[in-house]
């Protein structure tokens, strides 16, 4: 047997003691709690660990059986839900050190499905020699290799625990995207990659009967790909569905992805259901916010998952979390329109059904920046969950919530490391204004911190001092003899390791490196300080200071958590929309009375006031950054009506402040303004439906304004 097959099999041993240790642990705890709450609590966690024993019992004895076995399969463990679907394809041939990337897309009751790049199945040896992890795999179908569209789909003999990748036609020129491939340092390990999609192109050669579809990919920062990025998925931001399969670069930050459509043209058996169709596919992050709309509290949503998806809740997270978990549970299993369903059908009385619709079908009418050029900051986000039970699935949904909360995409946060003490606490890769107001959300709303599970958060920095500063110190305020002496006196070390003749830039990028190597930054500075007071203080700052929430100042305990200044602005910018929108409908109805005897026309249109009532909720909820509330309800419904009503007085106002002498020539304009006004109001309002309809727009925006908002 090879060393490396004894290191797996040591390691996968390692593992399950852990989970026998655990299990014993478990069952120990059950035998003395008395609690049936707990007791039920218990049970479930003892049944998940014999699941993942009989899970490593079955790999192990696989991995056994395997004869050839390649050397250095170790693969980093898988952070988030998606990286779990990732794996890794090697060769069964020890010498054959090419690697590549593939995806579960599907699975039976005996075996998994991959779905890769057939160059990949090229480099590992061919057909015979495929390894998906630790498994021999077997090549289904695989594109000719002269043909362009280069897939090939793999069955590994396993059920793999891994989600699938839903596959679908989606994303258009400029969409975000996220890629997760191979890379090999030391052992394999799982990279993150943002991009853009950039064209959608046809392509073909001589060799083909058909047009192969492909997307050219826009990758700013391409330094980190590798040839293991073959055949990784290429993942759309917005509906998390797998729109292409990373191929090679064409020229510099260009690169290619051939589309899962023409998977149809290379596997004839492909079952009809695994390439996803267009109203199946949804902005997911726009359903999260509809989802928590359409529900009081996490009770009310506990009963519905409960009821309806149980096997897609999870009681032991953060409700944001919940909504998340379920969401990615309907859109694995291609429940998602089943899902929307449900929802109205369960609150029917809510109203609004058709805006409702339009809203998680509004990737027109909602729009996200497409691009994030800012910096990213790190940032360490401590969960509410202990060590023990964050799986994948559930970090996964942490960061889908926490990023729809930011009103940004998913994959603008990485996860960077995950460090268990006794709280988890996560190391992300965040955009610097998201760490802003993840900061400001954390200090001011006490529920959605408690919503996302979220107990601290705070930057972090993979260097702590400014270390240019810190060499402009050392060049302008030390001569070479200073800083020799400096090294003997201090870094005796590093001081013996200098050649007699050093010159003195060499003198300083050496000791810098050593004290970086040697944590001992803050020691150099504090005999800079002593020695060269002046020259310190001219090149400071030398310490880099975390932007953190204050920990002396206590979050604000109502949801909204608004000052004067913030309701002021957003009733008036409310009250203005409002204004300004009656005015348009008031202007249309006295259009459509005089082309319209009969008033019919003229009663329908104040049936707008509803819509309008829906876009103050929106304005409002979004002047004061996307809060909600009873507060904010009330607020929004008071602008609507306060806009609707008052409109007269506030454009005479406006006249008055433009000529201010001619106050009584202004009066008169008033009244007879007003005068104007009545009459023509009469007029649209001459029959009993249009009363209705004025009365029933205005009291159906009031209600629409204050349920958007809150």
């Amino acid at each position: 047997m090879s060393s490396s097959k004894e290191q797996v099999l040591r390691k996968l041993e390692k593992v399950k003691n852990e989970w026998l240790e655990k299990l014993t642990r478990l069952e120990h705890a059950l035998v003395i709690e008395d609690s049936a709450g707990n007791k039920f609590s218990l049970r479930k966690q003892i049944q998940e660990c014999e699941q993942e024993i009989e899970k490593l019992e079955e790999i192990i004895n696989q991995t056994k059986r395997v004869d050839r076995f390649p050397l250095a399969v170790e693969k980093s463990e898988p952070m988030t839900g998606l990286e779990k679907s990732i794996v890794l394809i090697t060769s069964q041939n020890p010498e054959t050190e090419r690697f590549g990337t593939g995806f579960v897309i599907m699975k039976d009751e005996m075996a998994t499905y991959i779905l890769t790049s057939a160059k990949v199945v090229r480099e590992v040896g061919g057909i015979d020699q495929v390894m998906v992890n630790i498994y021999p795999a077997t090549v289904i179908v695989q594109s000719p290799e002269n043909y362009a569209d280069d897939l090939a789909v793999l069955q590994v003999k396993v059920l793999l625990d891994a989600p699938i990748l839903p596959l679908g036609k989606c994303g258009k020129p400029g969409s975000i995207f996220a890629t997760f491939g191979c890379q090999r340092n030391s052992f394999y390990e799982i990279k993150q990659i943002n991009g853009y999609l950039s064209e959608f192109v046809r392509r073909t050669n001589r060799y083909q009967a058909w047009w192969t579809y492909v997307w050219k990919l826009k990758i700013e920062d391409d330094s980190s790909l590798t040839p293991g990025f073959y055949g990784s998925p290429v993942i759309d931001s917005r509906n998390r569905t797998v729109t292409g399969i990373f191929r090679d670069r064409e020229k510099e930050q260009l690169y290619l992805a051939i589309s899962v459509t023409n998977l149809k043209n290379v596997w004839s058996e492909m079952p009809s259901t695994l390439l996803r169709k267009e109203n199946d596919l949804h902005d997911l992050r726009v359903i999260g916010d509809w989802l928590e709309s359409h529900f009081d509290d996490q009770r009310q949503f506990s009963g519905f998952c409960l009821e309806y998806f149980p096997s897609g809740f999870d009681a032991e997270i953060p409700y944001d979390w919940q909504i998340e978990y379920l969401i990615s549970y309907c859109h694995q299993n291609s429940e998602l329109n089943y899902l929307l369903r449900r929802v109205e059908q369960l609150n029917p009385k809510r109203g609004l059904g058709f805006w409702k619709r339009l809203s998680y079908f509004s990737v027109f009418r909602r729009k996200l920046t497409n691009r994030i050029e800012e910096p990213a900051s790190l940032a360490e986000i401590t969960l509410a969950i202990e060590s023990f039970q964050l799986i994948p699935e559930r970090l996964e949904a942490a960061i889908y919530a926490i990023a729809r909360k930011l009103k940004i995409l998913w994959s603008y946060i990485k996860v960077r490391e995950v460090l268990k003490p006794a709280s988890v606490v996560v190391k992300v890769e965040i955009p610097s204004k998201a760490l802003d107001r993840l900061i400001d959300l954390y200090q001011r709303d006490l529920v959605t911190r408690r919503n996302l599970g979220i107990l601290y958060v705070t930057e972090t920095f993979d260097e702590w001092f400014y270390l240019a500063n810190l060499q402009a110190l050392l060049e302008q305020g030390f001569t070479g003899e200073e800083l020799a002496a400096i090294c003997h006196e201090n870094f005796r070390h590093f001081s013996e390791q200098l050649p007699p003749e050093t010159g003195k830039a060499e003198i300083i990028d050496g000791l810098i490196e050593y004290v970086r190597q040697e944590s001992r930054i803050p020691e150099l500075l504090d005999l800079a300080s002593q020695r060269n007071r002046e020259a310190y203080n001219k090149f400071g700052p030398y310490y880099k200071v975390p932007r953190r929430p204050s920990r002396d100042g206590r979050p604000q305990p109502a949801p909204s958590g608004l000052t004067r200044r913030e309701i002021a602005i957003a009733g008036i910018l409310g009250a203005g929309t409002a204004t300004f929108g009656v005015l348009m409908l008031f202007i249309a109805a006295i259009i459509l009375a005089l082309l319209d005897r009969s008033g019919i026309l003229a009663s329908l249109i104040w049936f707008g006031l509803i819509p309008l009532g829906d876009i103050v909720g929106r304005v409002v909820s979004m002047i004061l950054k996307h809060r909600h509330g009873e507060v904010v309800g009330r607020l929004a419904a008071i602008s609507y009506l306060i806009g609707c009503t008052v409109w007269p007085i506030i454009l005479f106002l406006v006249l008055l402040i433009q000529q201010p002498e001619a106050l009584i020539d202004k009066v008169v304009l008033f009244f007879s303004f007003v005068y104007t006004y009545v009459q023509l109001l009469l007029r649209v309002l001459s029959d009993v439906r249009s009363w209705i309809g004025l009365t029933g727009g205005l009291a159906w925006g009031a209600y629409s304004a204050y349920r958007r908002a809150r």
